[in-house]
C-alpha cells in the first residue's frame, strides 16, 4: 500500500508557499501598511456603521449622571446600582443620585475571603496542590469580578448608602495592589488551615484561624476603603427645589424604604445558552465561589435568545432598565461606543471569522466579561429592534458621553445574561426556577469569574 505523507511540522517549503500566496494579492501590502500605521481595529473600522448608531432611540429611560469604575473590576456593582438608583430617585423625588459602590465593595471583599476559606475547609483539605480543583480554588480569593446574585446577596444583607457617605478611595479606583494584598493574606491563612488540618486540628479550630484572617481582611479594607457607616443622615434637594432630610437611618433601612427589597428580589437572571447539554427552562448554577456565603450563587434561567430579547424589550418599554452581562471585547469600538458585528471589517482586512455562538462557548472563545445597563431601545415602524441604548460605567470621556450603542445582531451573538422582573418572562420558563438546578462544571465559561 502506498504510504501517505502527513506533515506535522512547519517547513521552509510550506512557508514559501504561504509567502507566494500573500504576495499574489497586492491589496495585502496596502492593508499591511495601514495596520502597521494605525493598528488592526483602526485600519478595519467601518465608517458606514456611524449612520446606524446615531444615538437616537425610540424609547429611552431617564438618564442620571454617568458613573466611572476607573481601573477596577467592579462593573457588576456599578451596573446593578445604576439600575437600583432609578427606583430610589423615583421614591425620593430627585433628579440624580449615585449610590456608594465602595460600600458594597468593602463587604464583598470580606465575604469573598470568608467564602474562599470555607471552600478550603470544606473542599480543599484533601486535595493535592497540583489538583485542577485546588488550583481553581486558589486562583483569585478576593478578585473584583462578580454576578447579579452576588450583588443581591450583598445589598440584602448590608443595605446601601449614598455615594458621598463612602466615596471611592485611591485603591477603590485602582484596585490591583489592594487585591494582591488581600489574595496573599487569604492564601496565607489557607496554608495555615491546611497545615492545622494535617495535624488533626478540629473543624472548630480551623474556623478560629479563619476568624483571625477575616479580622486582618477587615483591617486592610478599613484602611484602604474606609469604615462603612452604620447610621447616617441624608440631606438632599428634591425636584420641587425643597430641602429634605432623612435622619438616623441604617443602610439596610434606606435600601428597604427607598429602593425596596421586594423590587430587586422579584427579578430573575436570564441567560441564553444554546448548547444542547443545557435545556431551555432550566436553571444553570455555579458552585464553590460566591460573595455572601449564605446567599444563592449565580442562578441563571436558560431561555431562547428570542425570549431574552423580548423580556428585555418589555422591561425597557415599561421604564425599567436592565443590567446585562456580555462579552464586551468582541466587535466593540471604545472610542465611538459602538457594539456592532460590522464595526470592524475584518472580512476584507484580515480574514473571515465564522464561529457561531454555540461554538464560541464550547471552545471558550467567548464568555461574559462585563456588566452594563440597558436604558433604551430603538424600534422601527415595522416593530423591528435596530439597536439598544447602553449605560456603561467607564466615565463620560468615551463613547457618546458614556453612552454606548449596541445593535440587536450584536445582542444576539455576544449578550449572555439579562436581569429582568419575572413578570416579563413567560410562565413556561419560570417553572424552571422551582425545578432541580443544573450545576455547571467549575471550568464552564458561564460558571466562573471573569
Amino acid at each position: 500500500m502506498r504510504s501517505v505523507s502527513i506533515m506535522k511540522n512547519i517547513n521552509n517549503k510550506l512557508l514559501k508557499k504561504f509567502k507566494q500566496s500573500f504576495n499574489k494579492n497586492q491589496t495585502n501590502h496596502v492593508i499591511a501598511n495601514a495596520i502597521a500605521k494605525n493598528g488592526i481595529k483602526n485600519a478595519s473600522f467601518n465608517n458606514d456603521i456611524l449612520k446606524i448608531h446615531n444615538n437616537v432611540f425610540s424609547h429611552e429611560i431617564q438618564q442620571p449622571s454617568i458613573t466611572n469604575q476607573q481601573s477596577s473590576g467592579r462593573c457588576w456593582i456599578f451596573a446593578s446600582l445604576n439600575m437600583a438608583r432609578l427606583e430610589a430617585m423615583k421614591n425620593l423625588n430627585i433628579e440624580d443620585l449615585e449610590l456608594s459602590q465602595s460600600y458594597l465593595y468593602f463587604y464583598d471583599k470580606l465575604e469573598k475571603v470568608n467564602n474562599f476559606l470555607e471552600n478550603v475547609i470544606q473542599n480543599g483539605l484533601n486535595l493535592d496542590f497540583n489538583d485542577p480543583l485546588f488550583k481553581y480554588l486558589m486562583d483569585s480569593p478576593a478578585d473584583d469580578g462578580g454576578f447579579w446574585e452576588w450583588f443581591l446577596g450583598l445589598i440584602n444583607k448590608y443595605g446601601i448608602v449614598p455615594k458621598y457617605l463612602m466615596d471611592d478611595t485611591f485603591d477603590a479606583k485602582s484596585s490591583r495592589e489592594f487585591i494582591e494584598i488581600l489574595n496573599t493574606k487569604a492564601k496565607e491563612c489557607a496554608s495555615k488551615i491546611i497545615k492545622a488540618s494535617k495535624n488533626n486540628a478540629s473543624e472548630q479550630q480551623l474556623r478560629k484561624l479563619k476568624i483571625i484572617a477575616l479580622n486582618d481582611i477587615y483591617n486592610i479594607a478599613s484602611k484602604t476603603l474606609g469604615i462603612p457607616p452604620e447610621k447616617f443622615d441624608f440631606q438632599y434637594r428634591d425636584k420641587d427645589k425643597k430641602i429634605q432630610k432623612i435622619k438616623n437611618i441604617t443602610p439596610l433601612e434606606f435600601y428597604k424604604k427607598y429602593i425596596g427589597d421586594n423590587v430587586l428580589n422579584n427579578k430573575v437572571n436570564l441567560v441564553s445558552d444554546p448548547r444542547k447539554i443545557h435545556p431551555y427552562g432550566k436553571v444553570l448554577s455555579s458552585k464553590y465561589f460566591n460573595s455572601v456565603y449564605e446567599s444563592p450563587n449565580n442562578l441563571q434561567l436558560n431561555v431562547p435568545m428570542k425570549e431574552l430579547i423580548e423580556a428585555t424589550k418589555k422591561s425597557i418599554l415599561d421604564g425599567v432598565s436592565v443590567p446585562f452581562a456580555c462579552d464586551v471585547s468582541k466587535f466593540h469600538d471604545r472610542k465611538s461606543g459602538i457594539m456592532d458585528l460590522n464595526v470592524y471589517d475584518y472580512n476584507n482586512t484580515l480574514v473571515y471569522l465564522n464561529l457561531n455562538r454555540e461554538q464560541r462557548l464550547n471552545l471558550h472563545q467567548s464568555l461574559p466579561t462585563h456588566l452594563m445597563n440597558i436604558v433604551g431601545v430603538d424600534i422601527d415602524s415595522n416593530g423591528n429592534i435596530i439597536k439598544w441604548k447602553v449605560e456603561n460605567s467607564w466615565g463620560e470621556d468615551i463613547a457618546f458621553k458614556g453612552i454606548f450603542s449596541m445593535s440587536n445582531d450584536w445582542f444576539k451573538e455576544y449578550n449572555y445574561q439579562c436581569v429582568v422582573d419575572k413578570k416579563y418572562v413567560q410562565s413556561k420558563y419560570l417553572k424552571g426556577l422551582e425545578q432541580e438546578h443544573i450545576i455547571l462544571d467549575y471550568t464552564d465559561p458561564l460558571a466562573y469569574l471573569h
